[in-house]
């Protein structure tokens, strides 16, 4: 179920990056705003590790994946009920937060799930699932997009896909404890 929800991951998360840009632009925002909401994703990119500190020592792997990628799944979500420069650093903000903290909880699983042994060839699996889904993701998200006529479908579809690989880390078992 992890793999699976990996790869939803790198689905959704691309989709989001491919789309959030154009979504302000076609909504108005400038080029300073722009760039202050891609800043702010950085900054919370940096300062996530602190966030996800506590989560990542206590959670099982699998918990502490299905609550970045909700977050992160909350931040693609929140341009769709306001485009407004607040809402789209919001946005940011919590997408950033929780991006790299997925695949360390990945990592983390293959670590308490698996023989040393087996941990390179574990993380390059689900690095190959990781990959198929960013090359998937754009794809499929600028097919609804075209289809609806809308960048509106397009990020919809990032937020629910991360949504959906949330709630398929819930599923998975792993060792850690809670």
């Amino acid at each position: 179920l992890m793999l699976a929800a990996y790869f939803l991951f790198g689905v959704g998360y691309i989709a989001y990056m491919t789309f959030v840009i154009a979504w302000m632009t076609s909504h108005g925002a400038s080029a300073l705003e722009v760039t202050l909401a891609w800043s702010t994703l950085g900054v919370a990119t940096m300062v996530a590790p602190m966030t996800w500190r506590l989560p990542m020592r206590h959670w099982r792997s699998s918990r502490t994946f299905a609550a970045a990628v909700t977050v992160i799944g909350i931040g693609a979500a929140v341009p769709l009920a306001s485009t407004s420069f607040a809402a789209m650093i919001v946005s940011a903000a919590l997408f950033g937060g929780g991006m790299f903290t997925v695949p360390s909880a990945v990592t983390a699983l293959v670590k308490n799930s698996l023989p040393k042994a087996s941990w390179g060839a574990a993380v390059a699996v689900f690095t190959v699932a990781f990959a198929i889904g960013q090359s998937i993701g754009p794809i499929f998200t600028g097919w609804l997009a075209d289809a609806t006529n809308s960048l509106f479908a397009g990020l919809a579809g990032s937020a629910i896909i991360l949504l959906l690989a949330g709630v398929a880390a819930l599923r998975q078992q792993d060792a850690a404890a809670d």
